[in-house]
């Protein structure tokens, strides 16, 4: 963690870059695939579970009004699934959410202003909405439960751009820092859960493929 915070100082001191002019738009699709397992064993019981399997795409676009920093916007697909089993019981779960996305990022660069690499922290807030499904197996019973969604996030991303040239690059974004909150409900009750959570390293990590549009480079050849 003490790593983690010492490279978020880094970025966010380290000097700016003049490539990054005002007026350029980025626009980019992401994509994140992410599988996670646990097993568990207590008092002799073994649970499995729960598994889960994470997918998301995203579109985006983001205008530079300064020389290191870009804001913007965007929308979302998340879809969750997994399962879980013990000696008591099996159940299955899934959730779907569409959401919209708006963003600011500060930029700085690694190696000069030459540099292709280009980290970032970009400051976002998201909120969504979708449904959710359960079903789960017991003494021999079938139990199924549908829920409508709402999601709300507010946090810190870190990242790295990649130039390919002057008009395309890679982005990966992973980790985050933030408030989160979500809403289940069904016709007769609800249930709100939120927290503050710090999740780094590869967790969930989005790769996006972005066109950059230089409206300054009038004689770019490329």
């Amino acid at each position: 963690m003490k790593t983690l915070f010492t490279l978020v100082l880094s970025i966010l001191s380290a000097a700016l870059f003049a490539q990054l002019n005002i007026g350029d738009i980025y626009l980019g699709g992401g994509i994140c695939l992410e599988t996670e397992s646990v097993s568990s064993t207590f008092g002799g019981s073994t649970t499995d579970g729960p598994s889960t399997n994470y997918f998301s795409l995203s579109t985006y676009g983001q205008l530079a009004i300064t020389n290191n920093i870009t804001v913007g916007g965007g929308l979302g697909f998340e879809s969750e699934s997994g399962s879980s089993t013990d000696e008591f019981s099996t159940g299955d779960f899934s959730s779907n959410l569409f959401m919209a996305k708006g963003a600011a990022r500060h930029w700085t660069t690694c190696g000069g202003p030459d540099s292709p690499v280009k980290p970032f922290v970009q400051a976002e807030i998201a909120a969504g909405f979708g449904k959710s499904e359960s079903s789960f197996e017991s003494g021999g019973e079938n139990f199924t439960s549908t829920d409508d969604l709402f999601n709300f996030r507010a946090g810190l991303r870190a990242g790295i751009y990649y130039d390919l040239n002057k008009h395309w690059g890679l982005t990966l974004s992973t980790g985050r820092i933030g408030y989160w909150s979500e809403k289940q409900s069904q016709s007769d009750f609800s249930v709100k859960t939120s927290g503050f959570d710090f999740k780094a390293g590869l967790k969930r990590p989005e790769l996006s493929l972005v066109y950059l549009i230089r409206p300054n480079l009038v004689s770019d050849p490329n």
